[in-house]
């Protein structure tokens, strides 16, 4: 990194958090600024994704070698008593359901492709989508993501640290790196909680990566009103230790209802 230079930024987050649109608006307020985004800084991760992908190798993967070059050199000069300014690492959380059912109609070509083309031709129906969503669809990624990534790639657990539910944000700091953890339920005051986080300029967050704009848009709505999901599928999401860590008792009582009915 060089001297005098402002640390980069690092969108550190797994999918469907909020990670695109921050990143991109952070990127256009911040041009002289690195900002990256990436979703695994682990190397077993990035390897498992390497080669489930090969030979194409996605952008987030070559982030995510750049920032774990970025990380080693830090933690070398931390350790050498010629310390940089800490990178700073902005990560996220989100209703669990509702972060998985958002992933599952990104990622429709990979877990449901007949259903996909379904819905381009207008003959799906929200109950194949439901079968397809609870039998096919990897559902343990967000509350295992934090214990996965940052715990390992950190060496610090943000689940054992407590978190402000109530400003809906937790600030973790170690000896290389500045940690701000924040939950898109409160994407309202995402601008002043980072800009404060970063020590920048006022800006604004516009949206991208949006559901609601794209092919399966109406799919997605219908889904998202007529789920109706089973009970352990809910206790599985809702009682797990992550879940409970960044949501009050009576918030996650609200997700319930929604993602029951």
């Amino acid at each position: 990194m060089t001297s005098g230079a402002a640390p980069p930024v690092v969108v550190y987050q797994m999918g469907k958090v909020g990670s695109s649109s921050l990143a991109r608006s952070l990127a256009e307020h911040l041009p002289h600024r690195k900002v990256y985004q990436v979703h695994h800084l682990s190397y077993d991760r990035i390897g498992r994704f390497v080669v489930q992908h090969y030979p194409r190798m996605h952008p987030h993967i070559l982030e995510s070698l750049e920032v774990r070059r970025l990380m080693e050199q830090l933690k070398s000069h931390s350790s050498n008593g010629t310390p940089d300014p800490p990178l700073k690492i902005i990560s996220a959380v989100r209703d669990p359901v509702a972060r998985n059912v958002s992933a599952f109609f990104e990622n429709l070509q990979s877990f449901a492709p007949e259903e996909m083309r379904q819905i381009r031709q207008g003959t799906v129906r929200p109950g194949h989508l439901r079968t397809a969503f609870l039998e096919r669809y990897p559902h343990d990624l967000p509350i295992t993501w934090f214990s996965m990534e940052p715990a390992r790639v950190l060496d610090t657990d943000p689940l054992k640290y407590s978190f402000d539910r109530q400003q809906g944000v937790q600030h973790l700091k170690g000896p290389w790196f500045d940690l701000q953890i924040l939950r898109l339920e409160n994407a309202d005051t995402w601008p002043e909680q980072v800009q404060t986080f970063l020590g920048c300029e006022p800006f604004r967050i516009a949206g991208s990566n949006l559901g609601s704009r794209k092919y399966y848009s109406e799919a997605y709505q219908v889904f998202k009103q007529q789920a109706a999901l089973p009970a352990d599928y809910l206790d599985r999401l809702y009682d797990a230790p992550a879940t409970r860590h960044f949501y009050t008792p009576d918030e996650i009582q609200r997700f319930r209802a929604r993602w029951s009915s």
